[in-house]
């Protein structure tokens, strides 16, 4: 019971700090000039996640872990995703 209300300080001063911090995002958003979408970036995303999914997707069928195979999918369907995104705007992209 001694600690009770030192997490209501935290949790009182968390949302405090949460607050000040979304304010401050929200100020610098409307300052700041939109940009231009980098699309080498998602292809170079793509390269790094189609990889690891395709690793991930290895060492968990080797180890028989059913449960963690849906972790080395969702890896090999974010770097297709994001390949195909990255191609598909080729011309658009920023050397």
């Amino acid at each position: 019971m001694n600690g009770f209300p030192w997490i209501i300080v935290g949790i009182i001063t968390g949302l405090i700090l949460a607050g000040i911090l979304l304010a401050l995002a929200l100020k610098q958003r409307k300052e700041r000039k939109p940009q231009e979408t980098k699309y080498r970036a998602f292809f170079i995303l793509g390269l790094t996640f189609l990889p690891l999914g395709i690793l991930y997707e290895i060492v968990f069928f080797i180890s028989d872990t059913i449960v963690f195979l849906v972790l080395g999918l969702s890896f090999i369907a974010m770097g297709i995703t994001y390949l195909s995104i990255g191609l598909t705007n080729r011309d658009k992209w920023v050397k």
